[in-house]
C-alpha cells in the first residue's frame, strides 16, 4: 500500500499530526488545521481506506482562539485527544476531549491548572487501572513537568502533580503506563551540561524513589510501554548550536526495566551517512516495539527527507530498517506512528507532515500517511 493524503481540508497548512490505534481494526489521526485554527481528526481502516470524512475535535470558541500540538491515544472506552488552546485573551490551557467506541464525543475539559508551554506537545498513555495519564510542560521552571491522571470515563483522578524535582526549562515530556500499575515519566532535562534524559517512576501514592539519570544525552525522544512490563524510549542526540562532531545522527532505542533501570540500547538503523530527526515509537505484542524516524543523507541533502522504520525487541533489532514513504523528494517531518492488533494481525500507521505538494493538497503542508502490516520477525 502506497502513502496517501490524510487530510481533506486543503487551504492553509495542515500540521503536527498524531495517530493512535483504535479497536484493532482502525486508526485515528489528528492534526492542526491552520485554516481554521482547529484540531481535525479522521478515522481509517487498517486497509488504509478512510472510515468517514474528517471531523473537528474541539468545540467552537471565540474568534481568534488558536489550537495546536494535538495528541491522541486509544483508551478502554474509545480514544482521547489533548491539545494546547490559546484564547484571544488570557493564558493558554491544555485541554482534552474523549470519544467513545462509536466515535461519539464527550465534553471538552481543561487539564492544566497553570499555563502550559505553547510549543511543547503533551504526551498521554493508558494505565493499568483502565484510565489514562497526561503529562505536559508547565511554563514555570520549578513546576515544569506535570502529570494528571484520569479515570476510565475521562474525569480527573486525583490532583495534578509535578514529576520533576530538579528545576529547569525541561522539554520533551513522555509517559508510559506500566503493567505493574506504576507510571514512567521522562523528559529532556535542561540544567547544566548537555541536554539529557531524566526519569521518574510514579506509583498510586506518588513517586517511587527519586529522579533517575540514565546518562543518556538526548535532544528528541518518545516513550512507549511494553507488554513485558518494561518500557522503551526512541531518542536522538543532535548537535547544539555551534557544537562540532555531529555531522551524522542515528535514532537509538533504549529499553528500561519497570524500576527505571537501564537495560540495553540498540541503533534503529545501520545507515552511517544520515541525519535523523522526529523519533517515534509504538508497542507491539511479545515485548516488541516499532521505532520510526525521518532521515536525510548528508551527502545528498537535496534528495529530500525520508521516513525510516524498524521493529525491535528487548533483545535487539528484528529484520531490517525500511523506507516508509513511497514518494521521494521534499521534506517530511512531525512524524508519528501507532500500531494496532486485530483479526488480521498487527498493523502500523505512520503519519507525517509533507511539503512536496504531490497530492490533492497543493496549498502548503499536508498530512501524509502509510499503513504497513507488521511481520512477526521484522521487515
Amino acid at each position: 500500500m502506497d502513502e496517501f493524503l490524510v487530510n481533506q481540508t486543503t487551504p492553509g497548512n495542515q500540521s503536527q499530526p498524531s495517530v493512535a490505534g483504535f479497536r484493532g481494526t482502525q486508526f485515528v489521526a489528528v492534526w492542526e488545521d491552520h485554516s481554521g485554527e482547529t484540531i481535525k481528526g479522521r478515522l481509517f481502516g487498517v486497509n488504509g481506506a478512510p472510515s468517514d470524512n474528517e471531523f473537528t475535535v474541539n468545540f467552537p470558541a471565540p474568534p481568534g482562539t488558536k489550537r495546536q500540538m494535538p495528541k491522541v491515544i486509544e483508551t478502554d472506552q474509545g480514544f482521547v485527544v489533548a491539545w494546547i488552546e490559546r484564547p484571544p485573551s488570557g493564558p493558554a490551557q491544555l485541554k482534552l476531549r474523549t470519544f467513545d467506541q462509536d466515535s461519539l464525543s464527550g465534553p471538552e475539559s481543561v487539564v492544566s491548572t497553570a499555563e502550559p508551554e505553547l510549543l511543547i506537545r503533551p504526551a498521554m498513555s493508558r494505565l493499568a487501572d483502565r484510565g489514562f495519564a497526561v503529562v505536559w510542560a508547565d511554563k514555570r521552571a520549578n513546576e515544569r513537568i506535570r502529570l494528571q491522571r484520569f479515570s476510565l470515563d475521562g474525569a480527573k483522578n486525583g490532583n495534578e502533580l509535578r514529576a520533576n524535582t530538579t528545576p529547569g526549562l525541561h522539554r520533551e515530556p513522555m509517559v508510559a503506563g506500566l503493567t505493574n500499575g506504576n507510571i514512567a515519566v521522562g523528559w529532556r532535562a535542561r540544567i547544566t551540561g548537555p541536554l539529557h534524559l531524566r526519569l521518574q517512576i510514579l506509583g498510586p501514592k506518588g513517586p517511587v524513589g527519586g529522579e533517575l539519570i540514565p546518562n543518556i544525552e538526548i535532544t528528541d525522544a518518545n516513550m512507549a510501554p511494553l507488554d513485558s512490563g518494561q518500557f522503551a524510549i526512541a531518542h536522538i542526540r543532535s548537535a547544539g548550536d555551534g557544537e562540532p562532531g555531529f555531522e551524522t545522527t542515528v535514532t537509538q532505542a533504549s529499553v528500561f526495566e519497570a524500576s527505571g533501570a537501564f537495560a540495553r540500547r540498540f541503533p534503529g538503523t545501520s545507515a552511517t551517512r544520515i541525519l535523523s530527526s522526529w523519533p517515534a515509537i509504538a508497542p507491539l505484542s511479545g515485548g516488541r516495539f516499532l521505532v520510526a524516524w525521518t532521515e536525510v543523507n548528508v551527502d545528498t541533502p537535496a534528495a529530500g527527507t525520508n521516513v525510516g522504520a524498524r521493529i525491535l525487541s528487548a533483545q535487539g533489532p528484528l529484520g531490517q530498517a525500511i523506507r516508509v514513504n513511497t514518494q521521494t523528494g521534499g521534506n517530511r517531518f512531525s512524524l508519528s506512528a501507532a500500531t494496532t492488533s486485530g483479526p488480521d494481525g498487527d498493523t502500523a500507521f505512520f503519519v507525517w507532515n509533507d511539503d512536496t505538494k504531490t497530492s490533492a493538497d497543493q496549498s502548503g503542508q499536508a498530512v501524509k500517511g502509510r499503513m504497513l502490516t507488521i511481520p512477526a520477525k521484522g521487515f
